[in-house]
Parts: structure tokens; C-alpha cells; sequence
């Protein structure tokens, strides 16, 4: 039966301090785990990006919806002679703006506020 040895080389290389090329060696890969790191943040960052870009598209879609809807019942209610109550045209309007704001503060990580989008008076 075979006898096993250590290897001298190997106890010797782990009590030697490094030399310029593993200390270069060792630069790098710690370099490459850093920007690797950083890669993987900013592609959070976009994917979290096109998550909000997608909502306020659909949240547009929806806002638009809804005023093309309003215009339409308000056209009705003036061929109608204006008879009753004019269509709640600024409610509906205001709270879809109001939700479309609060799901854009929410989607950049505020509370849900948004000093980027104005209301209509």
C-alpha cells in the first residue's frame, strides 16, 4: 500500500507572506466581487425601474379611460338639454389622479405621497 506525504511545497507557499503577483492576484478578485456587487445593485435598480414604468403606463391607461368615459356622459348630458345633474366629471378624475400620484411616490420608495405630480385645482 501507497504511503501519503505532505507536500512540502504547499506548507511552505501558506507560511510565506504573498508575493507581488498573488498580492496583485488577490487585488483583482476582490475588485471583480466589488463590481460584480455593484452590477447586481444597478440591475435592481432597473428591474425596479421597469416595474414602475409598467404601472404608470397602466395607470395612464386607466386615468384615460376613465376621462374618455366622463367626456362622453357629459357629451350625453348636454345633447340631453343639460336635464339633471352634470356627470361627476372631477371626482372621478381627481381620485384616479390622486391614486396614479400615490402609486408613482409609492413605486420610488416614499410613502406613497408625490410632490412630483400636481393635482388640478
Amino acid at each position: 500500500m501507497a504511503t501519503l506525504h505532505s507536500l512540502p511545497l504547499l506548507e511552505r507557499v501558506a507560511s510565506d507572506p504573498l508575493t507581488p503577483a498573488r498580492h496583485r492576484l488577490r487585488q483583482t478578485i476582490a475588485a471583480v466581487d466589488r463590481v460584480s456587487r455593484e452590477t447586481e445593485a444597478a440591475a435592481q435598480q432597473q428591474h425596479r425601474l421597469i416595474d414602475v414604468i409598467g404601472e404608470h403606463d397602466r395607470l395612464q391607461a386607466q386615468l384615460h379611460e376613465l376621462m374618455s368615459r366622463d367626456q362622453a356622459a357629459r357629451g350625453e348630458w348636454i345633447a340631453a338639454g343639460r336635464i339633471g345633474r352634470e356627470p361627476g366629471r372631477r371626482r372621478r378624475h381627481a381620485r384616479a389622479q390622486r391614486q396614479n400620484c400615490w402609486d408613482a411616490g409609492r413605486a420610488r420608495g416614499g410613502k406613497g405621497d408625490s410632490h412630483f405630480f400636481k393635482l388640478p385645482p
